[in-house]
């Protein structure tokens, strides 16, 4: 029997929707549905009932969606442990934050191209909340992104940790040293969002030492905080490696009140029931590939960092 027909009952019945299943499988609705048919011919049973914008199993649906799972979990197994991994044709839907896609995604997308070069990706670039959002509605395969994060059945991989600092604008009235909680508190926090890591982190880092912010701005791009941060509109926690160069130009200010920021581990995520078995492959190969230092790894941390950022790859350059 064609396992191709298994494959498009299971992401009918796991998306609710023919539509949705379509656009999963870089296929169309009529394809989709000529396929679920000649299932249901070959079964002798009737797989879907169609409700307002969704398709609901039915009972002998719900009784055959674990053994087809199970199905394609093991001729999956079979293509990536005997299979040429040239043969492998996926498309597999990552999410990820935006400071993963400024740095090291080029080198990602080069090693996943150069082991299944007919492998296809499809990225989504989106802030923590947004992303795990879609993780669950099934409309992503993986996320890498900001963690740490726990739900039942999520799986997770470490993809190292990022320094951060505060960030100011050289026209901001702060003081260079002595530098307090109630002087940061003075000026309007720029924030990716209410839902982000780094907007708990300032608001939790703030209250701790006594303080709290008379003013927020919020914007869902990195990249446009620290366009506000340089104008003097304000400051933010942003990772410190990557807005060096401004720092070295005189554009921002590195602020060190204390205590320290702690820093922010990134991680790979994605719900191991659901997933393809290459979704676990590709995770791994971003935790290689990842240019995010390593809470212990000394020489070998700093050289992953490295790759991750413009002005550090400058300065290897120029050795």
């Amino acid at each position: 029997m064609n396992l191709k027909l298994f494959e498009t009952f299971v992401a009918v019945a796991q998306l609710r929707s023919f539509r949705a299943a379509a656009e999963h499988l870089n296929s169309t609705q009529p394809a989709i549905s000529m396929r679920i048919r000649e299932l249901e011919r070959a079964l002798g049973i009737k797989l879907f009932e169609r409700a307002h914008r969704s398709s609901i199993l039915t009972a002998k649906g719900q009784e055959l969606l674990p053994l087809a799972e199970q199905l394609l979990g093991v001729a999956g197994e079979i293509q990536q442990h005997v299979a040429d991994s040239k043969m492998i044709a996926e498309t597999v839907r990552v999410g990820l934050s935006e400071l993963i896609a400024l740095t090291w995604l080029t080198d990602l997308t080069a090693e996943i191209d150069r082991r299944f070069p007919n492998v296809s990706l499809r990225f989504d670039v989106d802030l923590v909340h947004g992303l795990i959002g879609k993780l669950r509605a099934r409309e992503l395969d993986l996320v890498l992104c900001a963690g740490p994060l726990k739900e039942p059945d999520l799986r997770s991989v470490s993809l190292g940790t990022v320094k951060l600092d505060w960030f100011g604008g050289p026209q901001l009235d702060l003081p260079a040293d002595r530098l307090e909680a109630s002087d940061l508190a003075r000026h309007p926090l720029i924030s990716l969002s209410p839902s982000s890591s780094l907007h708990a982190m300032a608001v939790e880092w703030l209250r701790a030492n006594g303080a709290s912010w008379r003013r927020t701005n919020f914007c869902n791009s990195m990249h446009t905080v620290s366009l506000l941060i340089r104008s003097g509109q304000g400051l933010s926690i942003l990772p410190t490696a990557y807005y060096e160069p401004h720092v070295a130009s005189g554009e921002m200010r590195i602020l060190k009140p204390k205590p320290a920021l702690p820093s922010l581990e990134y991680v790979a995520v994605y719900f191991q029931s659901r997933s393809s078995p290459l979704i676990p492959v590709v995770a791994e190969i971003a935790a290689k590939t990842s240019g995010f230092g390593r809470e212990a790894g000394g020489a070998k941390a700093h050289a992953r960092s490295s790759r991750a950022f413009p002005a550090r790859r400058r300065s290897r350059r120029s050795r």
